[in-house]
């Protein structure tokens, strides 16, 4: 069986989550984030365009990319949903234990958890 996500995904520092809105157009977001088996945890601003195109419709791809340049790996499909305040301990632990500077606790978003099909 193979596994959802690719074991080198984490010793990368970005991702890009492909959304789309109703009409069929996709919006690319780079992402920082946390991969924990089939998962994969991000933290979206709660005015951004990504969060509204996940609460209507949750179905999204994500990619690795190339450092700041638009440049796209292979895409995996997943199902995004938003977690609750009491369900973010774990997903903020494995974010902060990759990204030094997100333990001192400057989260203004919400998290997204994606489970990969």
């Amino acid at each position: 069986m193979r596994e959802a996500v690719p074991a080198d995904w984490d010793r990368h520092r970005m991702a890009w989550l492909i959304t789309e809105d109703e009409d069929g157009g996709t919006t690319l977001t780079r992402i920082r984030f946390a991969a924990d088996g089939g998962k994969i945890y991000t933290s979206l601003r709660r005015d951004s365009v990504a969060l509204r195109e996940i609460l209507g419709q949750p179905e999204v791809r994500i990619s690795l990319g190339k450092g700041n340049q638009r440049v796209k790996g292979p895409e995996i499909a997943g199902v995004a949903a938003v977690l609750g305040d009491g369900e973010t301990l774990w997903a903020r632990h494995l974010m902060a234990r990759k990204y030094w500077w997100l333990k001192v606790g400057f989260w203004r978003g919400v998290v997204v958890e994606i489970v990969l099909a």
